[in-house]
């Protein structure tokens, strides 16, 4: 990978403009650190204090903006890049002020985290990690990261970030945190983000281990009657709790704490059924074998078998 005091981005105006320039990464960095746009920030910040929404997204629209995933010209589309730069741009909005804090520090110990930084509404935060892949590749990589942020932090990562040309508004946090020694992401997890069964591309098949059939500690008799009890209402009112990406996600990720690969298949496969038209058996056996692969047993993780008793709640479940 390249030496990131070489790695060059492009920054608009705003976001509307095709009026750029290239700099270098740290420049931007420097920006941020230092303050260049604080007058900005702090209008924009006031603007959610007083929670007007509108003149937040209307001062937001006007600052200036960056491409961190790549060197561009003349425009901010895929086809405008010239220099992919191995970097994912991570974006984590709305985060409740209380927890802000804590969530910030967390993140800072992560051996993937390269820098982060508060985003322009001082409600969320804004990070780097470097990544081993090629453009083409960048999503899959980002499903691969998605599923990590759930897995150990319960963070949802704004979807955005799959978009290699997305553009990136800069900030102001006089905190920014820089570690030369982030570790490189190199996972990938090639799953439709938009589960539909028409027209998916081909995906790249996940292979499972042997330990993802190991039993000890799962399997609980308890939790095989609730997990019937569950599919059983759900089926009966013809209902998911599948029925988007992270709730996707973090139901296989509940299965793969709670039983083997094999009783954990057929449980989210019926589940996975119910959303009908929008599912796709290839792209949950992939997710599922995933999670499977990833799951650390020896680790306590919030999404577990009570992640699938919320969600069936939420649907008027009844234990």
């Amino acid at each position: 990978m390249k030496n990131l005091s070489k790695i060059k981005i492009t920054c608009f105006d705003n976001m509307k403009s095709t009026n750029c320039r290239s700099m270098l990464l740290f420049e931007e960095f420097g920006n941020i650190k230092r303050g260049k746009y604080r007058d900005l920030i702090v209008t924009c910040r006031n603007a959610v204090s007083n929670g007007d929404k509108n003149l937040y997204a209307k001062l937001k629209s006007n600052l200036p903006a960056v491409t961190f995933c790549g060197e561009f010209l003349e425009g901010h589309k895929v086809a405008d890049m010239v220099t992919y730069n191995n970097l994912m741009v991570i974006d984590i909005d709305n985060l409740d002020i209380n927890k802000l804090q804590d969530i910030n520090q967390d993140l800072r110990k992560d051996k993937y985290i390269t820098a982060l930084w508060l985003s322009p509404s001082g409600l969320g935060l804004k990070g780097i990690i470097k990544i081993d892949s090629d453009v083409n590749k960048h999503k899959a990589v980002f499903n691969a990261l998605r599923i990590y942020f759930l897995d150990n932090y319960q963070i949802e990562l704004d979807k955005s970030g799959s978009d290699v040309s997305r553009l990136c508004f800069s900030s102001w946090d006089e905190n920014l945190y820089y570690n030369p020694d982030g570790q490189i992401f190199d996972d990938i997890l090639e799953v439709e983000e938009v589960r539909v069964a028409k027209n998916l591309r081909p995906t790249v098949k996940q292979l499972v281990g042997k330990s993802a059939y190991a039993t000890e500690g799962l399997n609980k008799r308890d939790d095989k009657i609730l997990m019937r009890d569950i599919l059983r209402f759900l089926e009966k009112r013809d209902i998911s709790i599948t029925d988007n990406y992270d709730a996707w996600v973090k139901v296989g990720l509940g299965l793969s704490y709670t039983f083997s690969y094999d009783v954990g298949e057929t449980f989210f496969l019926k589940l996975c059924r119910l959303d009908k038209d929008k599912h796709s058996e290839e792209q949950s056996i992939n997710l599922l074998k995933y999670c499977y692969n990833k799951r650390q047993l020896d680790k306590t993780h919030i999404i577990s078998f009570a992640t699938i008793i919320y969600y069936a709640k939420q649907k008027g479940f009844k234990p």
